[in-house]
């Protein structure tokens, strides 16, 4: 019996080997298949389900077309926001190689080698403007071809240019709202995109928080300050925190409409949720116990989860109630 097994074993490897696919390269293909995967980042396409929210709010949510183009938009925007992640970190990679998380990623741990970023980058965005342009009205693929150039530009400089950078990354928000409602053909509130504006303003500085007060705790840490000093931990505070009252009030503004009068239902509720979730990434940033992405955080945090289930519920009841109505 142990002789007709090494017998398997010995024609299943001389199968194998025939076929050309030796054990090792089949291991090696599969692990930069998966570095390949990861390095696009897949969990921060989670950002751009944005893009359906104007049709969210709409009256057509019903409608399958609308859902069709909205989930196009979806994917050409996550490709074209998967190749500036690949740029992004091919770019970084020798400082990636000093963080003591980031050294893990493809590019800084070597299982991608850097030399291939460029192609990834051109296929990737290349394949989300290709769709864009194709299936999706000129203007979503104006405003995609935006976005890759502004990331661009703040891969490669303008993010280590101290209160900018954090202006910059706010505004891929508002954008991508307002892609999604070009996409679906549904305008988007102003309100909205001033509140969602200010939120990701006050998400953001907290993420330049967490990464200053990291190299302020931990001076082996390699600087990634990107032209802030530890003596602007207050300010950041104050302005973050400034950003998500603003962005509570604007939101706030959106519910009661401009008659004063209150016409969101439950949607009020989303108000003391957000500010709820703000609270917390606030309070654990002051002490210095928040991760460097707040996004990602929350994807981890079982307070901010249950955030997010109420926030869910709240909005999926005043769908149906809307739909009903």
């Amino acid at each position: 019996m142990p002789r007709s097994r090494n017998v398997i074993r010995g024609t299943d490897a001389s199968a194998a080997g025939s076929a050309g696919l030796q054990p090792s390269a089949l291991a090696a293909t599969s692990t930069r298949s998966m570095a390949l995967v990861a390095a696009m980042r897949p969990l921060h396409w989670t950002k751009n389900l944005l893009l359906f929210v104007p049709l969210l709010l709409s009256t057509e949510v019903s409608v399958p077309t609308s859902w069709l183009q909205a989930l196009v938009g979806f994917v050409a925007f996550s490709l074209c926001a998967s190749s500036v992640y690949v740029l992004n970190d091919s770019l970084d990679v020798e400082a990636d190689r000093q963080h003591p998380e980031k050294k893990f990623r493809p590019f800084a741990g070597g299982a991608i080698p850097v030399h291939w970023a460029r192609l990834i980058v051109t296929l990737l965005s290349a394949m989300g403007l290709s769709i864009s342009w194709w299936l999706l009205p000129g203007a979503f693929t104006f405003l995609l071809l935006g976005y890759l150039v502004a990331t661009s530009a703040y891969s490669i400089g303008l993010k280590q240019v101290a209160f900018l950078d954090v202006i910059i990354l706010a505004s891929f928000y508002p954008l991508r709202l307002i892609a999604g409602g070009v996409a679906t053909d549904h305008a988007v509130n102003r309100s909205l995109v001033v509140a969602s504006l200010f939120f990701f303003a006050s998400v953001a500085f907290a993420k330049r928080h967490a990464e200053l007060a990291r190299h302020d705790d931990s001076p082996n840490v390699a600087p990634r300050c990107r032209g802030y000093a530890t003596s602007d931990l207050p300010l950041l505070e104050a302005a973050g925190i400034g950003c998500g009252c603003l962005a509570v009030i604007a939101f706030c503004r959106l519910v009661i409409g401009a008659n004063g009068q209150y016409r969101g239902g439950l949607l009020g509720l989303v108000c003391t949720l957000l500010l709820g979730w703000l609270t917390r990434v606030w309070w654990l940033a002051r002490r210095r116990k928040l991760l460097d992405d707040p996004l990602l955080f929350a994807l981890s945090d079982p307070i901010s989860l249950l955030i997010g289930i109420m926030l869910t519920a709240v909005v999926g009841i005043s769908l149906l109630h809307s739909i009903v109505e």
